[in-house]
């Protein structure tokens, strides 16, 4: 689908796509490896074991060449369309700034990640002074910040948002929220045990950044 979108679009969208595969024990490598000799902006990223979300991320970052960075989970519960609501902005404008997605659910999320995800806000609420409402949604513009400076968060967990956005707002760059239609998916990987994971990062990145 993301490729055949980005084909619909190639007069626009003039960049790559970087697919990571982060240690996975499925057929998805060997599945999505013969898009790429269709499509030569179709690059990938593999290796293993699995080493977690932010890790794969910031080898995404590693890997891109262009100055616009788009993040967007595989599965895509927030659809690659939503890049053209945001598309003039990465065209024309010479001001770096980040764009972070804030969800609006199509279909009612399960009780136990209705309870993690207040749990999760309030605790970001209390910690940060961040001006979103929801630093988990997979969408995110990075339009032309600096290398030195997403490429150094060290999280490699699902708490890595966090400490992207928080440093990148504390540098100085502006966060802008843009309202996004998200599909929750049902085979989601986020349990409670790993929403007291990512608690635990939280708290890591906090004491790390002194934010």
């Amino acid at each position: 689908m993301v490729a055949l979108f980005f084909a619909q679009y190639k007069r626009k969208f003039a960049g790559e796509l970087i697919l990571v595969d982060d240690g996975s024990t499925d057929s998805t490598f060997h599945i999505t490896k013969p898009l790429s000799q269709h499509y030569k902006w179709l690059k990938f990223v593999r290796y293993k074991p699995n080493r977690g979300k932010g890790y794969a991320v910031r080898q995404g970052i590693s890997a891109a060449k262009h100055d616009t960075i788009v993040i967007l989970d595989a599965d895509l519960s927030v659809s690659v369309s939503e890049l053209l609501r945001t598309y003039d902005n990465m065209l024309f404008n010479d001001v770096p700034f980040v764009i972070n997605g804030y969800r609006h659910f199509f279909k009612e999320q399960p009780m136990h990640r209705k309870i993690a995800g207040i749990v999760f806000r309030k605790l970001i609420t209390l910690l940060f002074d961040l001006p979103v409402r929801d630093t988990q949604t997979p969408f995110k513009v990075l339009h032309k910040i600096p290398r030195k400076l997403i490429d150094i968060f060290e999280c490699d967990g699902f708490a890595y948002d966090i400490e992207l956005l928080a440093k990148v707002y504390k540098a100085g760059f502006p966060l802008i929220e843009q309202q996004v239609s998200f599909t929750d998916d049902p085979d989601s990987r986020v349990t409670m045990r790993k929403t007291l994971k990512m608690i635990k990062e939280i708290l890591k990145i906090k004491k790390k950044t002194s934010y």
